[in-house]
């Protein structure tokens, strides 16, 4: 399986990603070519049709249709970019800092409520991890 490089943009990755740097990594590719990306030959897309919208606001995936509000795509985005450079677990504080949203919310299900009900991506596109209270994943 032939690498990707991914150029990362320190405003968006963890800490100890340094700005202008370049990852390489197999694990970029394998989900490049699971959600769509570039990599797929003939320009067919992956098999889990992950494409969001440019600003993460609209998304279509495996899951079905999602609309998110201005913080859910945020968060939305860190997420799926993270996961990208191999981040597939984030604490909440972590998604809530890199999304530029207040991390002493320190509650990721807040965000995504809907009056009195959760975002229909919720338990189903963003995943809670077993076993690790206030932990995440993008399930894609």
């Amino acid at each position: 399986m032939p690498d990707t490089k991914i150029k990362s943009t320190p405003s968006r990755l963890c800490p100890m990603c340094k700005e202008g740097s370049t990852f390489i990594m197999s694990l970029a590719s394998t989900v490049s070519k699971m959600v769509g990306g570039p990599e797929n030959t003939g320009g067919k897309t992956g098999s889990l049709n992950f494409h969001p919208s440019p600003d993460f606001r609209s998304l279509t995936c495996r899951h079905g249709q999602f609309q998110f509000s201005k913080s859910q795509a945020a968060v939305i985005k860190v997420m799926y970019e993270h996961l990208l450079n191999g981040s597939v677990e984030l604490h909440t504080s972590e998604i809530l800092n890199f999304a530029g949203l207040d991390p002493s919310e320190d509650n990721l299900g807040k965000i995504f409520r809907q009056r009195k009900s959760r975002h229909p991506a919720w338990n189903v596109l963003i995943k809670s991890v077993s076993g690790k209270r206030g932990y995440y994943t993008l399930n894609i």
